[in-house]
C-alpha cells in the first residue's frame, strides 16, 4: 500500500545514518517524495545582530586589507558553515557542496558506482557506519566502526566529510586505497578497494532447510528475509517475500536487519505495520517538545507466526525503528548486538548556492518511550562477536531460537 506521509515544505524526511560513498551522487541521501525542490528563501530580519559583525569584517577585509583581493569567499563560506555545524554537536548534520548531490528525482535509482560504504563523522573522524551488502567495501573487509585515517595517502584528519567522500568517489574499475584503523583491535592497515556498480535491491529471501514437526507429519519452515535498506519500493519487495509464508506447513520468520543503515520513514512505517497492524510504531518529538505518534496501515501477517529479528552495530536509524517497535509490542525477539543508536529524524534543504544542508529536525522514541539516539536497541538475546570469520553467530542464534519455540 502506497501513501504520502509527513510532508515538509521544500524538504524531505529520512531515517538514514550517514551518507553513501558513490560516484556522481557523492553524498547519497534517501528521501521521501518531494513536491517542491527550490532554494530556501530567507528573511534577513531573522539573522542575529552578532552575525552582522561577520558581514562587516568581510566587507572591511575585502575592500581595505592590503591582501584583501586574495581572500577566497568560497573557502571562508565553507569554514563558517563548518563552524556552525560543529556547534550543533550533531554528527548527523552536514553541509553538502554544490555538485556533490544529485537532484532529488535521481536519488532513488537502483544502482550506483562506488565502493558501497556508508560513512559519518564520529568525534571528528571519518567512520564507516556500514558497508552495503554485496558491495566492494564489504568484499574488501570494511567493518562498522572502522576509521578511515587516509585516502590514497592523504590524511583525513583535516578534511570535512564531503571532502573525504570526494576523494573516495570514482568510476567502476578504478581503485582507492583506504588506510583503516580497525574498531575491533585498533590495528592500522591499508585496504585497496576496487570501485564497482553497487546494486540497491533491498529485500532478499530464501527458505531455511526445514525440520519435521514434533508429530513428524508436518515440516517446520523458517523463511529468511534480509532487508538491506528502506528504499522507495522496499515494502513492495517485502510483500512478495512474505507471501511465501502461505506455502509452509508451520512457518516462522527470520528477519535480518544487520548492516541496514536505514532509509525512508514512509517505507519503515509500511513495513512495521505488516507485523503490527495499526499499533503505534514510533513517536517523534521536535525542538519545541511537540510530539507526533506515527502508525502504518498495512494488513498484518498472521500474529501466530513467530518472528526473530537479527541486528548488530551496523543496524541504524530506520532499522532501529522497526526493531524497537517489534520489541516494544512483544511481536518479535531481537537477537544480536546493540545497534548503532541513530534516533533522529533528518531532513535536507537546498540552499542559495545550490548546496544542501542535511540536518536533524526531531528525535524519535520507541512505542514504550525508549530513546534510541546514542543508545541503540538492546537485543533480547545478546550474541558476542565471534573470532572466526567463517561463523555467523547471530544468524545461528536466530535459527536456534525459532527452532526452540516449537519444542515448548
Amino acid at each position: 500500500m502506497r501513501r504520502k506521509l509527513l510532508p515538509i515544505a521544500f524538504s524531505s524526511v529520512v531515517l538514514l545514518c550517514g551518507v553513501f560513498l558513490g560516484v556522481t551522487g557523492t553524498l547519497r541521501l534517501t528521501q521521501t517524495e518531494v513536491s517542491s525542490w527550490v532554494p530556501l528563501q530567507f528573511n534577513k530580519t531573522n539573522i542575529p545582530d552578532d552575525l552582522e559583525t561577520v558581514s562587516q569584517v568581510w566587507d572591511i577585509l575585502q575592500t581595505e586589507h592590503v591582501d584583501g583581493d586574495k581572500l577566497d569567499s568560497s573557502l571562508l563560506k565553507s569554514k563558517a558553515i563548518e563552524a556552525m555545524i560543529q556547534e550543533t554537536k550533531d554528527r548527523h548534520t552536514a553541509y553538502i557542496p554544490p555538485g556533490s548531490l544529485r537532484t532529488p528525482k535521481n536519488l532513488l535509482e537502483g544502482s550506483f558506482e562506488g565502493i558501497g560504504a556508508q560513512v559519518t563523522m564520529d568525534d571528528g573522524f571519518m567512520t564507516i557506519v556500514t558497508p552495503l551488502v554485496g558491495s566492494p567495501a564489504e568484499r574488501s573487509g570494511l567493518k562498522p566502526g572502522d576509521v578511515i585515517l587516509a585516502i590514497d595517502g592523504i590524511p583525513t584528519d583535516s578534511l570535512t566529510l564531503e571532502e573525504g567522500i570526494l576523494l573516495v568517489r570514482g568510476p567502476k574499475g578504478t581503485e582507492v586505497v583506504l588506510t583503516i584503523q580497525s574498531k575491533s583491535d585498533q590495528t592500522t592497515l591499508d585496504i585497496s578497494v576496487t570501485r564497482d556498480t553497487v546494486d540497491l535491491q533491498s529485500v532478499f529471501f530464501r527458505w531455511i532447510e526445514p525440520l519435521p514437526s514434533l508429530d513428524g507429519k508436518k515440516l517446520r519452515n523458517i523463511l529468511y528475509v534480509q532487508i538491506t535498506s528502506f528504499r522507495e519500493n522496499t515494502d513492495e519487495q517485502l510483500e512478495v517475500a512474505l507471501q511465501e509464508l502461505d506455502k509452509a506447513d508451520i512457518p516462522s520468520l527470520l528477519l535480518d536487519l544487520q548492516y541496514n543503515p536505514g532509509g525512508l520513514l514512509n517505507e519503515t512505517l509500511d513495513i512495521a505495520s505488516r507485523f503490527l497492524g495499526d499499533k503505534l510504531i514510533l513517536y517523534q518529538e521536535d525542538r519545541d517538545g511537540n510530539r507526533q505518534q506515527l502508525v502504518g496501515d498495512n494488513e498484518k501477517i498472521d500474529p501466530a507466526i513467530p518472528i526473530a529479528v537479527l541486528v548488530n552495530e551496523g543496524s541504524a536509524s530506520a532499522s532501529e525503528v522497526l526493531a524497537s517497535s517489534l520489541q516494544a509490542h512483544n511481536r518479535a525477539t531481537i537477537i544480536g548486538r546493540s545497534t548503532y543508536g541513530k534516533g533522529r529524524v533528518s531532513s535536507y534543504r537546498q540552499l542559495a548556492d545550490e548546496g544542501t544542508l542535511y540536518y536533524s529536525i526531531a528525535r524519535w522514541y520507541s512505542p514504550n518511550g525508549t530513546q534510541i539516539d546514542g543508545d541503540g536497541v538492546t537485543p533480547d538475546i545478546l550474541v558476542p562477536i565471534s573470532d572466526s570469520s567463517e561463523d555467523d553467530p547471530i544468524f545461528d542464534a536466530g535459527i536456534r531460537h525459532l527452532h526452540s519455540l516449537y519444542a515448548r
